[in-house]
Order: C-alpha cells, then sequence, then structure tokens
C-alpha cells in the first residue's frame, strides 16, 4: 500500500473513531435511527470515505489546508466532548459542589489538552517520511 494512503486512512480512522465516540455519547438521544447496529456503521463507513476522500484531495491540493481542517474538525469534536464531560461526569463526580463555571473550565483544560496531543499525533503522522 501507498505511503500516502496508508497516513490517510490512519487520520481518517482517528477522526472516525472521534466521531463514533461523539455520536454515541452525545447524540444518541438525538439520532434515534442510529440505535440500529447496520446503520450506525453505513454512517460510520460514510463519514470515513468522504472524509478519506477529502484528504486525499485536500493532501494534493494544499497540505496545510488539511492540518487546518483537521484542527478544525478536532476542535468541534473535543468542544462538544467538553460540555458532555462537565454535564455527565464532572457534576456526579464532584456531586455538585463546585459551580458550573469550574466545572466548564476543568473539562475544557482536559479537552484542549487531548485535542492538542490528538492534533500532534495526526500532524507526525502526516509530515512521516516512513512508517516503520
Amino acid at each position: 500500500m501507498e505511503l500516502l494512503n496508508l497516513k490517510l486512512l490512519l487520520v481518517t480512522a482517528i477522526h472516525t473513531i472521534l466521531f463514533s465516540i461523539l455520536i454515541r455519547y452525545k447524540y444518541s438521544k438525538y439520532f434515534q435511527f442510529l440505535s440500529l447496529k447496520l446503520l450506525r456503521i453505513l454512517v460510520y463507513i460514510l463519514f470515513f470515505l468522504t472524509f478519506f476522500l477529502l484528504s486525499k484531495f485536500l493532501y494534493n491540493y494544499d497540505r496545510y489546508t488539511l492540518y487546518i481542517i483537521n484542527a478544525a474538525s478536532l476542535t468541534v469534536v473535543y468542544i462538544e466532548l467538553a460540555f458532555h464531560l462537565e454535564k455527565y461526569f464532572w457534576r456526579d463526580f464532584l456531586q455538585n459542589q463546585l459551580p458550573f463555571s469550574i466545572n466548564l473550565l476543568l473539562s475544557f483544560v482536559l479537552m484542549i489538552n487531548a485535542g492538542y496531543f490528538t492534533l500532534m499525533f495526526i500532524l507526525r503522522i502526516l509530515q512521516a517520511e516512513k512508517f516503520y
């Protein structure tokens, strides 16, 4: 397999996993039709193919645009996960002893760090000369 396709498949797999986590935990109430396993897998495959083709086009067109698209999609996913973390984890874990703003700040700090490390991992994958 060509190195470019392998890199883009790995990056697209990371985005698909994050997208599936977001759909499963944040939007499962809103998208009731995704309760069917086959339909959910079909949506993930469609997302994977769309993001892969977009990444392949952008990699050949302009790599910096691909980096910005990756950063933007990670930002959206991790901000949504930060809100979910504040609502369903920190409130229960800290038993509502801290105000909403501090819980939200904790969530944002954790998710910003996770997004930063994920983005750096993706950038290192895209800039790699070879895989061992």
